[in-house]
């Protein structure tokens, strides 16, 4: 059976390949050996312009859902290299050779929530692959008496794939699927990637006929897949970070992962290691 730095490890490659998971993002340093949008112009033009990943018609360098590109190179397990990776939505996503665990925490960056209450602070991960709160670090404003959601994403042909777990008292009981408007209302800051995530699954699904009977996986190479799942499970993290929402479960497939900040990081490591051979 395979360690799971080699899933890791096989993973990264995924990533380095990915048009989804590469290109430049708006101003911000490149990774070692590449030119920074201040010694590129032509960087520097796409570090300016206004991000819309849903109906971009920039160069697909340009999409990448990373602040930086994945290099596989990066990681190297056998010199204790370890993998960084993190989302301009802000999920940041660490694998400690070392330890052989995952730490996953999301940027300084304030949600919007319900304007009751402020509260100021951050998340930081911990070596068990857990995170802990911090205080003084970012100011946001929330609501003790908001309820706290629980959701699933499951992907499912011509449906936004998030839907409220009907066993858990807090969601509403008149609707299981969560439309997009309620989304942006909710959660702006995601919702142009998770629109950008759904739309490349739907896309992909009709382009291999799969809407009409073709009994064939929606993406044709399993490196895509692979992509395509694991930004799945960083939208599930950014989701259960936030303070109005309990729990998230992510089904790509046969398998449930519950998400919440405690164990995400363990989790995380699971579902590299069970990912379908193609979805």
């Amino acid at each position: 059976m395979q360690s799971l730095q080699a899933y890791v490890s096989r993973s990264a490659s995924v990533l380095a390949a990915s048009p989804r998971f590469q290109g430049q993002a708006d101003g911000l340093a490149s990774p070692q050996g590449s030119k920074s949008p201040d010694q590129d112009p032509k960087a520097h033009s796409e570090a300016t312009a206004t991000h819309s990943p849903v109906q971009d018609t920039r160069s697909e360098d340009s999409k990448s859902v990373l602040k930086c590109p994945v290099e596989a190179t990066i990681f190297n397990p056998t010199n204790k290299t370890p993998l960084h990776i993190e989302t301009k939505y802000g999920v940041i996503i660490k694998f400690d050779c070392s330890l052989v665990t995952f730490s996953i925490a999301r940027s300084p960056v304030p949600f919007r929530t319900q304007p009751t209450c402020s509260s100021s602070t951050t998340l930081q991960p911990t070596p068990e692959g857990h995170v802990k709160i911090d205080a003084d670090a970012i100011t946001e404003t929330t609501s003790p008496l908001a309820p706290k959601y629980r959701y699933r994403i499951i992907p499912d042909w011509q449906t936004t794939y998030f839907w409220y777990d009907a066993n858990w008292p807090q969601n509403p009981k008149d609707s299981f699927q969560v439309d997009f408007e309620d989304i942006e209302e909710r959660y702006p800051e995601l919702c142009p990637f998770y629109e950008a995530w759904n739309e490349l699954y739907e896309t992909e699904f009709e382009r291999r006929g799969c809407h009409l009977g073709v009994k064939e996986p929606a993406f044709e190479e399993k490196a895509e897949s692979d992509a395509w799942l694991i930004e799945g499970f960083l939208l599930a993290c950014w989701l259960a970070f936030r303070e109005d929402i309990d729990q998230v479960q992510y089904v790509p497939g046969n398998t449930a992962y519950d998400i919440n900040v405690e164990n995400m990081g363990d989790v995380f490591g699971k579902f590299l290691v069970n990912l379908p051979d193609r979805f």
